[in-house]
């Protein structure tokens, strides 16, 4: 599904990452060398589009991208910010995704621009902080595995 005024799935999947960050760090003396990777999972009324398309781009994304970006962020957003539109589940399931489909970190995007209620983020923010062990043991055993 693409989202109106986003940038369409087709589009996105079709730009070559590898050749953007490297023209990135050696045109500047920034070396850019990270990437933040998302888009398109907004809330969770389709489970499959996360497990299979969202995981499996992100996957592709991550393989694309040159040995020098050494930090892959997720980024995680539900956007238009609607605390109930995503479950605490669904969230912990995205970002576990993002981690084994090769992502070194993740950015939680969750807050909209406007004043809220924090209290309405309890139970995602309760959920990733019990989760995180289990994040940090899937990175610490996934650095040991051979990919090429």
């Amino acid at each position: 599904m693409d989202i109106p005024g986003k940038m369409p799935r087709v589009l996105r999947s079709k730009i070559d990452r590898r050749v953007m960050l490297q023209a990135m760090a050696g045109a500047t003396a920034l070396g850019a060398r990270r990437g933040r990777l998302g888009h398109g999972y907004y809330t969770d009324e389709g489970p499959r589009t996360l497990m299979l398309d969202k995981s499996f781009d992100v996957g592709r994304q991550v393989r694309d991208y040159p040995p020098e970006a050494d930090v892959i962020q997720y980024e995680l957003e539900d956007y238009p910010h609607i605390p109930l539109d995503k479950a605490a589940r669904t969230v912990i399931n995205e970002c576990t995704a993002a981690l084994m489909m090769g992502c070194t970190s993740i950015a939680f995007t969750l807050f909209p621009f406007t004043e809220v209620s924090f209290e309405d983020y309890g139970r995602v923010l309760g959920a990733v902080s019990s989760e995180r062990p289990a994040w940090e043991a899937l990175l610490e055993g996934r650095a040991s595995l051979l990919v090429s």
